[in-house]
């Protein structure tokens, strides 16, 4: 891409990098979504929903280390290649999962919230990019914990990143709520009630109920 400057001269725009991409996913969805959203491109992007696959299973296993549900000798928490091959093999079939059902509840939202003849597709690419707030975080921090720890039970013992990892939830669900408001006819009042006050009170909920787990041991 070539920019002409006031001497008339074309200059060369340096293309997006990823870091464009994150900062604009965080501070400008709106942005974000419209540079992106292709949803006459039939394509499953498949790398997007497996790094939320892998974000649900690795939230998915700190619920059960908290409830005190997974055995202390389980390979999942004594070895790293049992780790990694449980959130890989899971990884995509929850990300699958997450693309088929959460999709399907997003686009719920949207009619709800106002919207008509929602494109199921499009409203997929909005949910899962949002999602990916947490989930990127969340997939880097467990791949940085690897190399720390000598397995991911010393890890969680140690490592208070993964609590604050979930105060990311909010911020992903105010991008979901933007992406709503951008990419779709919604009405601000009804998408602010299904987009932000109800997955808000959620989050504080699971929030509490983790915190209260963390401290005084599963109920």
């Amino acid at each position: 891409m070539n920019d002409t400057s006031s001497t008339g001269v074309a200059t060369a725009v340096p293309p997006p990098t990823r870091a464009d991409a994150a900062a604009e996913l965080l501070l400008r969805p709106e942005r974000y979504f419209e540079a992106r959203l292709r949803p006459d491109n039939p394509a499953i992007p498949w790398l997007v929903i497996s790094v939320c696959g892998l974000a649900r299973g690795i939230d998915s296993l700190d619920t059960r280390i908290l409830m005190g549900t997974l055995a202390t000798d389980s390979p999942l928490l004594t070895t790293w290649a049992g780790l990694w091959g449980g959130l890989l093999g899971a990884g995509v079939m929850s990300g699958l999962l997450m693309w088929l059902v959460g999709g399907w509840w997003y686009r719920m939202r949207l009619l709800l919230s106002g919207a008509s003849d929602v494109n199921k597709r499009k409203a997929r690419i909005v949910y899962t990019h949002a999602a990916l707030v947490v989930a990127v975080p969340s997939v880097s921090w467990m791949a940085i914990v690897t190399f720390l720890y000598p397995n991911y039970s010393a890890a969680f013992a140690e490592t208070p990143l993964a609590f604050a990892l979930m105060f990311l939830a909010p911020w992903s669900a105010w991008v979901s709520y933007r992406g709503a408001r951008h990419c779709f006819d919604v009405r601000p009042g009804r998408a602010r009630v299904w987009f932000l006050i109800l997955p808000l009170i959620l989050y504080g909920a699971v929030f509490g109920a983790s915190w209260f787990m963390a401290w005084f041991g599963p109920f």
